[in-house]
């Protein structure tokens, strides 16, 4: 028996190796996530912030849509489905299992757990494999592989990013690249593989699509200056890595072309010089205590939590001691020798690409104030804000890097008589490896401890089903959920995050209902269907163009939070028309008619101002209401913004990027009362290049003395009127003399119609169609006029 166990692994040393290098994995794996991995379809690994919302995308679309529309959000206008981080190629093969053999919640939950969490099996393999073309021993290769996966930033992703949580990812890829790029080899097949594979990740998230690009292209160009003038056909194995890597963003893009209906998706999303990398993130320990003690040991600064992907010790101190060779060969004149180092073929090249792929990971050079505007130049690379997430590339490249530089040493050690402190040393190195994955997964692990809340959420038990009936109702009664307090995420321009308990129990409720949201947490929403949804909480001086958009008259379904404080926008909307239905759980359910939302009081305001517009005071274009205090409004009516746009009157301030200064001085003909209060109000246009502004207010003593001070990114209002969002607040002038300051921040910066009245006192004038403007809000059925 053992004579044949011996030939056996004579035989077929790999398959056994590797065989082994799985069974380890698992054990491991059972170790950490066994509860979740024996009841995957019991668990959520996140469910809260943007796990939940990754889940229900996958849940929504599996359960109830088909092709490549989603639904279940920003209604009545669905998404395309690529765009909502709902796992899309997951997706679609979940659609063709359910179409033979049917599939339940539970059932498409368990299949995103056991995807997630399985997917470094794969992960492993690839590492030992790159690990073996690099002439690494079969048994540290196995070691050192399993340290390389366990320790990947990937698995800090299953608390929230799931599509980004799958280490196979960077390994794929990079083997794909190194068997397009082993002489002899067909390289036609194995280009046509590395374009397909690349075109499949970009249906797990488009970010994959620039990993497929980035390490192919910064390969060829380092191999152009490795064999520049030393080869003759220098050019050809660039030639076919280049188009590897750009194959499939091309052809993404083309699809995303022909699929895509909204052309007005935000094209400077936030975000780039923010989410990147930086030297504690990559070099520095990611969880606690040791992140600290890095800190406080090399002074630098905190790891930015989007660019976390720590190389490991071992590696840190495998590229200290290369640096050093390096300067060494710099010193001897020998710079050949760093720029065509003697590595492996698989390093040989890829080992210096990747340099350049960090710096860019850590936004070089667009965080130098020369070339601040050079993303201008190139908008898309704008839409992969998080520049953070390509130092993954560096962190796999570096892992096998240095386990080659350690099995290198221990050759040499053994090639002197000392195979026993070579042996030593790379039990060290790995044991070094898996202690810091294991301290890094058990920052994550206990996080799933609690999560067993997958019946919960898809209403196994009880259900939003069950409540409505008790009050009489059907899903079939509704057209849509509304959840309050309410939510847009995705446009770039509002910002109106979901609390923890709205989320859920919207998620919780659409999905038992089989009714869509009419709220947005999607990125990349398109602009003008976002304005339309937010224009649900304006003031009933403007009409509501979603009313026109919506299929039919059927009342919405308001999920309502009842631990959550609502806007008063939001009170007020209920305040219109909602029937109580009743509480259920956490949050009360109403019946809101569509008539809350219609308004006819522009056309009262209108004949209004008609009827008594002979008997107002007159002060040049203007109207008021009451004599007193001056009016100060400023119209930009000589000034020239981009497109030509303008709210109520052509004309409208900008500024491109920086400071736009509205309004400074004292108040004309201020009353000479103590706390006399005004109303301030400026319009600032949605559509700009950039996310919405930032305005300041001041007030100052005629000392100079600050007395007040607000300030606010306009994301949050809710007052909008055609493309254009309203800020107002209340001035208390407590002296007179006091002098306002009022300016926007921000980028490409539109601004018009400032108003600042007595409160005792409406204001009109005339808009350029000669429709009446009351207060700043134009006063016309047709918003559409206000562009």
């Amino acid at each position: 028996m053992i004579t044949r166990l011996r030939q056996f692994w004579r035989q077929h040393p790999e398959r056994i190796t590797i065989a082994a290098l799985l069974l380890t994995h698992i054990a491991v794996m059972c170790v950490l996530f066994g509860n979740v991995l024996w009841h995957p379809g019991a668990y959520m690994l996140a469910p809260g912030g943007d796990g939940i919302k990754n889940y229900y995308a996958l849940l929504y679309y599996v359960l109830y849509d088909h092709g490549t529309q989603f639904t279940g959000m920003h209604y009545p206008y669905g998404e395309l489905f690529i765009y909502t981080d709902g796992f899309p190629l997951l997706a679609w093969g979940l659609k063709v299992w359910k179409s033979m053999f049917g599939i339940s919640g539970s059932g498409v939950v368990a299949a995103m757990n056991l995807t997630v969490l399985l997917s470094s099996l794969p992960a492993s393999v690839l590492v030992y494999a790159l690990l073996r073309r690099s002439l690494v021993g079969r048994v540290f290769a196995a070691g050192a592989a399993l340290a390389i996966v366990f320790l990947s930033p990937q698995f800090l992703r299953t608390t929230g990013h799931f599509s980004l949580a799958l280490p196979f990812v960077v390994p794929l890829l990079w083997y794909l690249q190194v068997r397009l790029s082993t002489p002899g080899a067909r390289r036609g097949r194995w280009w046509a593989g590395y374009v397909l594979a690349g075109i499949l990740l970009g249906f797990l998230h488009p970010y994959y699509l620039l990993h497929a690009f980035l390490l192919p292209v910064a390969t060829a160009a380092v191999l152009v200056l490795q064999q520049l003038g030393r080869q003759r056909d220098w050019w050809r194995l660039p030639a076919w890595l280049l188009t590897a890597g750009a194959a499939p963003l091309l052809v993404f893009q083309i699809l995303i072309a022909l699929l895509d209906s909204v052309h007005d998706r935000p094209t400077n999303p936030y975000g780039l010089l923010v989410f990147r990398a930086n030297f504690a993130s990559v070099f520095g320990p990611a969880v606690e205590p040791f992140n600290a003690a890095f800190q406080f040991i090399f002074k630098s600064e905190t790891a930015i939590p989007e660019g976390v992907s720590y190389v490991g010790l071992p590696v840190v101190l495998a590229l200290l001691f290369w640096v050093f060779r390096a300067a060494g060969y710099l010193l001897r004149r020998r710079p050949g020798r760093v720029l065509r180092p003697s590595l492996p073929a698989p390093l040989r090249a890829t080992a210096w690409a990747v340099v350049p792929i960090l710096l860019f990971a850590m936004a070089w050079p667009f965080i130098f104030e020369p070339f601040a505007g050079l993303p201008d130049l190139l908008p898309a690379i704008k839409q992969f804000r998080a520049l953070g997430r390509f130092a993954w590339l560096f962190y796999f490249v570096m892992g096998v890097w240095a386990a080659v530089q350690y099995w290198q040493l221990h050759r040499l050690l053994r090639q002197r008589r000392l195979a026993r402190l070579g042996a030593l040393l790379l039990l060290v190195v790995v044991g070094i490896w898996g202690m810091e994955a294991k301290y890094q997964l058990n920052w994550v692990v206990p996080m799933f401890a609690h999560n067993e809340v997958a019946d919960d959420f898809l209403c196994v038990n009880e259900g939003y089903v069950d409540a409505l009936g008790q009050a009489g109702r059907y899903a079939d009664n509704f057209q849509a959920i509304m959840p309050l307090p309410y939510y847009s995420v995705g446009s770039e321009k509002f910002g109106l995050e979901p609390t923890q308990t709205e989320s859920y129990e919207s998620f919780r409720a659409s999905l038992n209902l089989h009714l869509p949201l009419a709220a947005t947490m999607i990125p990349r929403t398109g602009i003008e269907q976002t304005l339309h949804l937010m224009e649900l909480f304006a003031s009933d001086l403007t009409p509501k163009r979603w009313l026109r958009e919506v299929p039919d008259a059927r009342p919405l379904l308001v999920v309502a939070s009842a631990v959550d404080s609502l806007r008063p926008a939001e009170t007020a909307l209920i305040r219109r028309g909602g029937k109580l239905l009743g509480r259920y759980r956490q949050v009360k359910l109403y019946e809101l008619p569509l008539s809350a939302f219609a308004t006819t009081r522009p056309e009262q305001e209108q004949k209004k101002f008609t009827e008594q517009q002979a008997g107002l005071l007159r002060e040049g274009p203007l109207w008021r209401t009451q004599p007193g205090a001056a009016v100060v409004w400023q119209s930009f009516e000589q000034e020239q913004a981009p497109g030509a746009v303008g709210f109520t009157q052509p004309g409208a301030a900008h500024v491109d990027k920086g400071v736009l200064p509205l309004f400074e001085g004292t108040l004309p003909n201020a009353l000479p009362v103590d706390s006399a209060t005004y109303e301030l109000s400026v319009w600032a246009y949605a559509k700009g290049k950039d996310w919405l502004p930032i305005i300041n207010y001041w007030q100052f003593t005629p000392d100079g003395q600050q007395v007040a001070y607000a300030s606010e990114l306009l994301n949050q209002r809710t007052e909008i009127s055609g493309s254009w969002v309203r800020y107002s607040t209340i001035i208390h002038l407590t002296n007179p003399a006091n002098r306002i300051k009022v300016e926007l921040t921000g980028n490409d910066v539109i601004a018009d119609d400032l108003l600042i009245r007595p409160r005792t006192t409406n204001v009109y004038w005339l808009d350029s169609a000669g429709h009446p403007v009351l207060n700043g809000i134009p006063l016309v059925s047709n918003t559409s006029q206000a562009h």
